[in-house]
This record gives C-alpha cells, sequence and structure tokens, in this order.
C-alpha cells in the first residue's frame, strides 16, 4: 500500500501509462499493482510519503474489507480535490 501526501509543492509522475500531477493538499492511496515511472517533484516539494507491504497490511491492519467503506468515503471526499490528470505534461 502506497500513501502519499502533498503539503507543498508539486510532484508529476506518471500511473499505469497516465501523466498526473499533485499540489499541495492532495492525497494518493495505491493497493499495488501500479506501475509509477518518471516521478518528478518540484524543487520545493515537501510530503509524506508511506509504504507498507501487502503482507503487513494483511496481518496487522482490521482487515481490507472493513476499509472498504472508509475508502469509498475518502474517494467522494476527494472528488473536489485538486488532484488531476494532466495530458499536457512532456513525457
Amino acid at each position: 500500500m502506497l500513501c502519499c501526501y502533498c503539503n507543498r509543492g508539486s510532484a508529476s509522475f506518471v500511473l499505469n501509462g497516465k501523466a498526473y500531477e499533485m499540489g499541495p493538499g492532495d492525497f494518493l492511496v495505491g493497493f499495488g499493482e501500479q506501475v509509477f515511472e518518471k516521478c518528478r517533484p518540484s524543487e520545493d516539494f515537501r510530503g509524506r510519503i508511506v509504504l507498507v507491504s501487502q503482507e503487513y497490511c494483511k496481518e496487522s491492519f482490521v482487515g481490507l474489507q472493513n476499509l472498504w467503506p472508509f475508502l469509498l468515503l475518502s474517494v467522494a471526499e476527494s472528488r473536489n480535490s485538486s488532484f488531476r490528470s494532466r495530458t499536457d505534461l512532456a513525457l
């Protein structure tokens, strides 16, 4: 599992072949099997990144089936986020 929160600056990256950019206040959650490429943080980027193995998640957390209600709520709240797809990034 990957969690990334941007405090300041921005970061561009390609996720599964699609270009994205994240800015202050954006939060990214990934559950594995994604391919990240061309990660480029700005010089003033500040944030937090947490990586947790799937095995640790299975053994230590409540269970993914119990997390779904919280994840769905998070997705619904993030619809107004500034996290956006960028098709004009130079790849």
